[in-house]
């Protein structure tokens, strides 16, 4: 075999690679351009559920009810920085403006919190038989 044909067998192998290799590289950007669509999209619904849960968070906690949880959450110790922080949103702050995840989660920490430390009806029946009860 002379010379010129084995360059030519290895530039048609060559080529082969190269024409394969080009076929792979636009498969594999096929697939990022439908991997970045995908994380556009649960970009958006991810930001729409924040959304969603801020609106339905500011709803449930209506004014009287973050009075009211905030009270509480003082009378037991709850981080009184914390509870500030949510005190200093009066109604004419609590709009999707100044409320985010992070405020909702809060109260809803902190409404954890109350429920799991407030004395119960028993402890409360106990403290009228002790004869505490009478205020």
């Amino acid at each position: 075999m002379s010379p010129i044909s084995i360059y030519k067998k290895q530039l048609q192998k060559a080529s082969r690679a190269l024409a394969r290799d080009q076929s792979q590289l636009l498969d594999i950007e096929s697939q990022i351009q439908e991997l970045q669509k995908k994380k556009s999209e649960i970009t958006r619904q991810i930001d729409e559920d924040i959304s969603n849960v801020v609106t339905k968070g500011m709803l449930y906690f209506d004014s009287e009810k973050r009075t009211q949880l905030l009270d509480d959450a003082a009378q037991l110790s709850y981080s009184q920085m914390k509870i500030e922080k949510i005190r200093c949103m009066d109604d004419s702050n609590w709009n999707a403006d100044n409320v985010s995840l992070e405020t909702i989660t809060e109260l809803q920490a902190m409404e954890e919190y109350v429920g799991e430390n407030s004395p119960g009806l028993l402890s409360e029946f106990g403290k009228f038989m002790l004869g505490g009860g009478n205020k």
